[in-house]
């Protein structure tokens, strides 16, 4: 305010109007050029509008029940107003995009929005068909509860260049803000590359620190597609677990995780069920709560079964059958993971995420990175 004089005089210049403008802005503006601008995840584009009666058209995620579409024409027109000739450089359109009925509410879309994105901002959560979820949910994993459970694990090769591991991590850029489990990738590629890396003992790490220096070196592939977000380096993957003997300490610390994930909510995935079907009315607002935290939880709950899965599969089919019922349970997120033991799981040296280092030199060599899109959690505001 106090370097836009012209537009703020001094009276107005309180932190009671700038709360209430930014409130507005906030919750009507049209980015018209940037990717979704909630998540802070993408570069953000400058061409910010603020329009009058098109922001009153309410928002559907389905975009079955969509039937306007906005556009933004830079061509110069002449319209009359009261008479006289108006010309406009530009101008903005909402578009029918099909036939629509008398009485029929017109719906347009704010973006591929989270209901966590859509509360916050808009203060509404949609009330979904039984059985149709939003598919835009997406629950952020810090890195710091990351690598907590790492530490945690008892694994005696996590600490072994722990610091080194981590640099490398951020080099690659695989440690940024939070890792993001979506609907569409339970299990992100980049949060399992991490985990791996972790657990790897001394001689396996350097092993990868070296391929990862002779791939900067620009020996090696350089078939990485370019993005606004910046591309992890390398990605291990779950692909790289499987036969392998250090998939049970990198499954306990990816459940583990899970678990302290799970702990950041005050109630249960089946105490929120109930309290949105008790007989005691419940305030709106605290109702799209529930409704926000469970979508998050049920993510939570479908990544807690691939780390299952994927305990299942690297054990092979005479080991793993006994903890499948008890962890991929949808009523146990209030649960305590077994942890125990889980330094006891490398059985051989360089068995493991030695071979995963393998795989990757020869992939890096025939010029394959095998890096995964990333778009499932890259959120797009108006175009």
């Amino acid at each position: 305010m106090q370097h836009q004089q012209q537009l703020w005089p001094p009276d107005v210049q309180t932190y009671e109007a700038f709360e209430l403008y930014a409130g507005l802005v906030q919750s009507r503006a049209f980015h018209m050029l940037s990717e979704n601008w909630l998540t802070g995840l993408a570069q953000e584009g400058v061409e910010l509008y603020m329009l009058p009666a098109i922001d009153m058209i309410n928002h559907a995620t389905e975009p079955g029940k969509r039937n306007t579409l906005l556009r933004k024409s830079s061509a110069e027109t002449t319209v009359k107003v009261d008479g006289a000739p108006l010309t406009l450089h530009g101008f903005f359109t909402m578009k029918a995009e099909r036939d629509i009925s008398k009485g029929e509410q017109l719906l347009h879309t704010y973006g591929d929005l989270s209901d966590a994105q859509l509360l916050q901002t808009y203060g509404f959560v949609e009330a979904f068909q039984p059985g149709y979820e939003n598919p835009h949910n997406f629950v952020p994993v810090p890195v710091h509860l990351v690598l907590q459970s790492c530490s945690e694990s008892g694994d005696e090769t996590v600490p072994a260049c722990f610091e080194s591991k981590k640099r490398l991590l951020e080099q690659a850029k695989l440690l940024r803000n939070a890792f993001v489990v979506t609907a569409q990738e339970a299990l992100p590629d980049d949060l399992v590359t991490a985990v791996q890396v972790m657990h790897m003992e001394a001689h396996e790490f350097s092993e990868l620190e070296k391929v990862e220096a002779t791939d900067d070196m620009g020996e090696a592939s350089t078939s990485r597609p370019a993005s606004a977000e910046p591309q992890p380096a390398f990605l291990l993957g779950t692909g790289f677990l499987n036969d392998t003997s250090d998939a049970q300490a990198v499954c306990t610390t990816l459940l583990r995780l899970v678990d302290k994930l799970l702990r950041r909510y005050p109630t249960s995935l089946k105490e929120d069920a109930a309290a949105l079907h008790r007989d005691r009315p419940m305030p709106h607002r605290w109702k799209m709560a529930v409704k926000v935290r469970m979508g998050e939880k049920e993510l939570l709950q479908a990544m807690k079964q691939a780390v299952v899965m994927l305990m299942l599969d690297s054990q092979g089919p005479d080991d793993g059958d006994s903890d499948e019922d008890d962890a991929s349970s949808p009523d146990d997120d209030g649960e305590e993971e077994d942890s125990a033991g889980s330094g006891d799981q490398h059985q051989e040296h360089g068995t493991g995420a030695e071979a995963a280092v393998a795989r990757l030199l020869g992939a890096k060599a025939s010029s394959h990175t095998g890096l995964q899109d990333e778009s499932l959690h890259k959120k797009h505001r108006h175009k």
